[in-house]
Parts: C-alpha cells; structure tokens; sequence
C-alpha cells in the first residue's frame, strides 16, 4: 500500500463516537436519584472499582490502536448532567479528547439525542452509558463489520435467558437483522437473541429523520429505526457478542449490586 493508499485508508476509518447518558436510572432505587446512572462504580479488575463511564471510554478509545480515528466524542446528559461533565473533564487521562457534551431537552427516548448532533456525515459508534462488557475487543468488530459491509448499521446482539426485557432480534443465516421486536410479551418470538446497547450507525440513516425512529410510545428509539429499516429491505448486520464475555446493562438494581458482589460473572 502506498502513502497515498494509506491516507485514504485513514480517512475510511473516521467516525464519531455518542454515548447516551442522559436517563435518570428509575430502576435504580435510591441509587439513580443521587447518583449518575453511567457513574456507579463498576470493576476495573479483581480488586479496583471505576466509574462505569470511564471504563467505557477506555474502551472507546481503544479503537484507536486498530486504525480507527475518533474526529469526536458526543456525550448526551439531562439528568445530574453536570455532575457527568465534571467528573470526565477532571479526569486527566480524557483531557486531550475531543469530548463534547450536549443537553437532551427535553427526554424524548434514546435516539433524541441523535438529532442534536451537528451535522457531519461520518458513521457513529453509540453506545448506552450504562453498557458494561468485559469483551474489550467489541467495538473493534462491530466498526470492522461496518466497514467491510457497507450496511446501513450494524449492531451487537447476544443471546439471554429471558427475552421479555430486551429488543428481540429475528436474524438471518448470513447474519443480517430480518425484523425486531421490543419487549415480546409471548416469550420467545425469534429465539433468545437481543439488541445490545452498542452499534455503528450511518449517518444515512439518522437523515430518515425522526419519523423514522419514532416507536408506538412516541419516544425516539433505535429499536423502531431498525424495525424500519427491516421493513424497507435495507441491510443492518448484526454482531453477536461471545458468550465467553460478560455483558449487561446497569438499568436494575438487583443485577447492580450482584455484579458488585461478583456473584454474576468472572471478573
């Protein structure tokens, strides 16, 4: 590859990145009402705790050694806002970051803050704040996926024992999202494989407009947009997380405190 090539090559690889941190953590108990959601503290390692935040944008950041080129980092708050502001821009290691924060006003679903980004048309890495995966490779492969297909988005889905609290992903054997489902309330409808809180998305997509991502509760969501985008026979490629990594979602209280116990999974 020459200089010329390499440069390109760069280029290809710039993305954004937007991480959702503006929800106040109803399920949370007392913990959501003093305390960000996205800075409880989580394991570092066997014996180290560290805002859940932090270890996300570590990870983050790590796409970096494969190519990838961060132009920006987009971190979406309402609720104890502030609180997140200071305790990133505190933190020496994200100050030569290009990290903006951008007030989601009002709460109008997950996807809102998508449509308060400046315009850019360069794909996004989003992720939900309250993301906890010990795969630090993830994200790595799910930009590789993008990139390699040429999708519209591509997004992470694993498999879990209960499918009744999750976005319900029917997938097809080549690996592409075929329809969705939120919450099934029959169980099972497409087998036990769900939406995770991380995926790549074209900007393409995002200029549907919000129309587009509108769900039946009238809030902005992903989980309508890809239902959408089933529905209009366009390519979303879905990654599924290794069953080998432990992953879940700081939203309930119970499993909370069960990953502070260590009773869940291997640290």
């Amino acid at each position: 590859m020459n200089d010329e090539e390499k440069k390109e090559d760069n280029m290809d690889k710039n993305i954004n990145v937007v991480i959702f941190a503006a929800g106040k953590g109803e399920r949370m108990e007392q913990l959501g009402e003093r305390i960000p959601k996205v800075l409880l503290p989580v394991w570092k390692n066997t014996v180290e705790l560290e805002p859940l935040l932090f270890r996300l944008l570590r990870q983050v950041l790590a796409v970096q050694k494969e190519g990838y080129q961060i132009h920006k980092i987009y971190i979406i708050i309402n609720y104890l806002g502030e609180y997140i502001r200071k305790f990133v821009k505190n933190m020496q290691e994200f100050q030569k970051c290009e990290i903006e924060f951008i007030l989601q006003e009002p709460l109008n679903g997950e996807a809102g803050g998508l449509f308060l980004l400046p315009p850019d048309p360069l794909p996004m890495l989003v992720l939900d704040g309250d993301n906890y995966l010990t795969d630090d490779y993830f994200f790595v492969t799910l930009l590789n996926a993008y990139f390699s297909d040429h999708a519209i988005a591509v997004t992470g889905v694993r498999k879990v024992p209960d499918i009744r609290w999750y976005a319900n992903c029917k997938v097809s054997s080549r690996g592409y999202l075929i329809d969705i489902i939120e919450k099934p309330y029959e169980g099972m409808e497409f087998g036990a494989l769900a939406k995770m809180g991380c995926y790549v998305l074209s900007r393409a997509l995002v200029e549907k407009g919000q129309e587009y991502f509108l769900d039946s509760k009238g809030e902005l969501a992903t989980t309508a947009a890809f239902s959408n985008t089933c529905r209009d026979a366009e390519k979303i490629r879905c990654i599924e997380y290794g069953q080998e990594f432990f992953y879940f979602d700081i939203g309930i209280y119970n499993k909370y405190i069960n990953h502070l116990l260590k009773e869940e999974e291997k640290i």
